[in-house]
C-alpha cells in the first residue's frame, strides 16, 4: 500500500514538548552563526544532492532540517559527520530503508522526523540503537504492525506518531515495553477503540491520539519510574 497523504493532524502540529529539549539553541538558520559563536542549527529545504555536497557545517551541528530535499544516497551518508546531532528532520525526502543505517552513527539522536517518505518496515531495524531517542515522527509512511517490535528497543521513546500508517491493534502490542511513553498518535489508522483499552491496561498513564480527542485511563496517577 502507498503513502497516505493527509492533512490537518500530523506530528509538526504536536511537538511543541519535544522540541523545547534543545531550547538551549537559537532558532535554526541559513545564515552563517556570528563571528565567535558556533552553528549548532541549519535548516534548508528543497535542496539537491550537490547543494549538501557543499556544505560547511561544524561537526558539533545540533539542529538539521532538509524537509522537502530531492537527495540521493550519498546525501543521507554525510549525516554521520555531524556526531553531535540531536534534532534531525527528513520529512519528504527520498531516504530509503537503506539510508537508514546511516544514522545509526548519530548516538546522541533525540528527536527524529521521517514523515511522508518511503521508509518501509524493513528499515525500523536500523533505528534500534538509537537509545537517547525521544520524538520519533513516522507519519504517513508505509511501516506495518510487526515492524514496531524495533522500536520497543528505543528505553526514552516519548512521543510517538504513527498517523496515517497501516498499523492496527495487532501493533500496539509491541509498543507496550515502552516504559517512558507519553504520547503515541495513532491518526487515520486501523487502530480501534477496544485495542488502545488493551494497551493501556500495560501502560495505563500513556495518552493515546486517536483522533481529535486524546484516550487516557483516568485511573491512572503517575508514569512509570
Amino acid at each position: 500500500m502507498g503513502i497516505r497523504v493527509f492533512t490537518g493532524i500530523g506530528c509538526l502540529s504536536f511537538l511543541i514538548v519535544p522540541v523545547l529539549v534543545l531550547a538551549e539553541d537559537k532558532p535554526s538558520s541559513d545564515a552563517p552563526a556570528p563571528l565567535g559563536r558556533v552553528q549548532r542549527s541549519a535548516t534548508y529545504t528543497a535542496i539537491t544532492d550537490e547543494e549538501v555536497a557543499k556544505l560547511s557545517l561544524p561537526a558539533s551541528l545540533r539542529r538539521l532540517s532538509l524537509r522537502n530535499s530531492r537527495l540521493s544516497g550519498n546525501s543521507f551518508a554525510r549525516m554521520g559527520e555531524w556526531k553531535e546531532l540531536q534534532y534531525l528532520l527528513l520529512d519528504e525526502t527520498p531516504i530509503t530503508d537503506a539510508d537508514l543505517r546511516h544514522l545509526q552513527t548519530l548516538p546522541r539522536l533525540r528527536f527524529l522526523s521521517l514523515a511522508q517518505t518511503s521508509v518501509t518496515s524493513q528499515g525500523l531495524i536500523h533505528l534500534e540503537g538509537l537509545k537517547e531517542l525521544k520524538t520519533l515522527c513516522l507519519d504517513g509512511t508505509a511501516i506495518n504492525d510487526a515492524s514496531l517490535v524495533h522500536l520497543a528497543q528505543l528505553p526514552k521513546l516519548e512521543w510517538l506518531y504513527l498517523n496515517a500508517t497501516n498499523v492496527t491493534d495487532a501493533g500496539l502490542i509491541h509498543l507496550r515495553e515502552l516504559k517512558s511513553l507519553r504520547l503515541l498518535s495513532v491518526v487515520n489508522t486501523q487502530v480501534t477503540a477496544d485495542g488502545i483499552r488493551r494497551f493501556h491496561e500495560f501502560r495505563p498513564t500513556t495518552r493515546v491520539r486517536q483522533g481529535t480527542v486524546s484516550l487516557l485511563d483516568k485511573s491512572a496517577t503517575a508514569p512509570d519510574s
